[in-house]
């Protein structure tokens, strides 16, 4: 499916239709990244204590699985929009944030299952490609930007462990995207609501987490005293 939509469209592709391709490479990943959550979770369980070994050879064997997933899925974005891309004169902006964001997401997802020096390569890389994502000359409040400021910021806070920045992108985004969106179209609108409603609970639940740790920090300067 995710070859089928690529080698058909390249990057002119309906809002409708990204939708479609960005359910088609989740769908591709989900069963080994739904199997490893499990695992996981297993793994916490008293009564499977005694299974630790066996669970933690499963484990790493379904994590190589997923990341192939992962990587089948950007190399094939690679192969047949990027590099024939690379060559064509005036390329659809639009069209290659979203592939861009598309790569950048993946690596995020194998951020779930990697480790150690992995996980620091695979974090260098889908920083890089959310960095290539947003430089991109497009509507700055149009349904493909946003969704790149919105998981762009969530891998700030999940993976490089900065709060302080996914707040600040975030409120910058909803300040730009509140005070322009109504010129957009009535399908780019709704979209665009959609996942500024996603960007404003990310910002309250950010702001909750930092005033918890900022109460954590001041109770411990309290106890070294």
């Amino acid at each position: 499916m995710v070859q089928v939509l690529i080698k058909e469209k390249t990057l002119v592709l309906s809002n409708e239709e990204k939708t479609l391709f960005g359910v088609a490479c989740k769908n591709y990943i989900n069963k080994e990244r739904y199997l490893m959550r499990t695992i996981k979770s297993v793994m916490t369980l008293l009564a499977y204590k005694t299974k630790k070994p066996l669970l933690e050879e499963y484990l790493k064997r379904n994590c190589k699985r997923f990341e192939a997933c992962c990587l089948h899925v950007v190399e094939q974005i690679d192969k047949l929009v990027l590099e024939p891309e690379a060559t064509t004169e005036n390329p659809n902006q639009d069209g290659l944030a979203f592939y861009w964001k598309t790569k950048a997401d993946m690596y995020r997802y194998i951020c779930e299952s990697a480790t150690g020096e992995r996980l620091a390569e695979i974090k260098v890389e889908a920083k890089k490609c959310y960095q290539k994502a947003n430089s991109f000359t497009i509507n700055s409040v149009g349904p493909t930007k946003i969704s790149i400021g919105l998981n762009f910021s969530v891998f700030e806070v999940e993976y490089g462990k900065n709060l302080h920045l996914g707040i600040k992108m975030s409120e910058k985004m909803l300040s730009e995207a509140l005070e322009k969106m109504d010129a957009l179209p009535e399908s780019e609108y709704k979209e665009v609501d959609t996942i500024l409603e996603v960007v404003k609970e990310n910002v309250s639940l950010w702001k909750d987490q930092q005033e918890r740790e900022k109460e954590r920090a001041k109770q411990q300067s309290q106890t070294s005293k």
